[in-house]
């Protein structure tokens, strides 16, 4: 996903998709378990150092390169790898990393995979087709390299600023004690009773950044965006969605969030004339996560 820097708005960061990178992903790519690693896949094992200071939980782009990104979620000594790009004929997918593992260098790998639809049953149907690392560098930049269909892309990535408002995390064996009003809702959201699909967020103060993970009409891996949400109220953020597609951005409908605490909150969108709504939570994986606070 490389985004504009600049996020005054919905449409300025629309025009960031007007040069979509359509990397070597014609060829199926991986599976999906986005909010569900229940059928995580183990990568080869090494001697992992103690658990690194800085919390890479974020929004990771390429500003040379508007169209494509992949959130990283980061809880412990694991990290759990959202990419999401265009294939071959320029349609939005998405493809995951559920079970990188650090390895002894400070890089993170792990398998990729690819989920299919419909959203009901999102983990039926997954692929494993290729492998991810990442090295976080100075941990406001890094390294992103990726394999699918034998292809390799090697990437340099920074985290995506999109507002002057600083975000303070630390680790935390029990974050969901965060009140709502100092609470930060960067994570991955998703629905126990749903799992395969979900909601990658990113918060900046008052503003914030979304990715929806879904399914299209054929079952295929799909993503929309909500560029340039607004807190309306405490706990309360809402957003245009749009859909970049063989070249082009189009409004697509709207997104909604209600939080009720730090960890629990119902998502409202339509998308493409349909209304959709579910109870979500912060995607757990580790006993150590990161608790921010805005």
């Amino acid at each position: 996903m490389t985004f504009s820097r600049v996020l005054a708005g919905a449409c300025v960061f629309a025009l960031a998709f007007t040069s979509l990178a359509f990397e070597a992903l014609a060829q199926p790519a991986q599976r999906i378990e986005l909010a569900a690693r229940t059928k995580s896949v183990a990568t080869p094992s090494v001697t992992t150092p103690a658990v690194a200071s800085m919390n890479l939980t974020d929004v990771w782009h390429n500003p040379a390169e508007p169209g494509w990104g992949v959130f990283m979620d980061h809880q412990g000594d694991k990290l759990f790898g959202a990419l999401f790009t265009h294939d071959a004929a320029g349609n939005p997918i998405w493809l995951v990393m559920s079970d990188g593992t650090r390895q002894a260098d400070g890089a993170y790998m792990g398998d990729l995979y690819r989920s299919n639809g419909p959203l009901a049953e999102g983990l039926v149907d997954t692929q494993a087709v290729g492998m991810m690392r990442f090295e976080p560098g100075d941990g406001s930049s890094g390294t992103l390299t990726y394999v699918v269909a034998g292809v390799t892309q090697t990437k340099a990535v920074e985290r995506f600023r999109f507002s002057s408002a600083l975000r303070e995390c630390r680790w935390s064996n029990d974050p969901q004690k965060a009140t709502l009003e100092r609470a930060n809702f960067t994570s991955l959201w998703w629905s126990p009773a749903r799992p395969g699909w979900g909601l990658a967020l990113s918060q900046q103060g008052e503003n914030s950044f979304g990715v929806l993970f879904i399914y299209d009409s054929k079952g295929r891996p799909s993503w929309v965006v909500m560029a340039s949400g607004v807190e309306k109220s405490v706990g309360s953020f809402g957003g245009t969605l749009y859909r970049a597609a063989r070249g082009a951005i189009q409004e697509v409908g709207s997104l909604s969030l209600k939080f009720s605490s730090a960890s629990d909150g119902v998502l409202k969108y339509r998308l493409d004339g349909a209304d959709f709504e579910e109870k979500i939570t912060r995607q757990t994986f580790s006993p150590l996560r990161a608790q921010c606070s805005s």
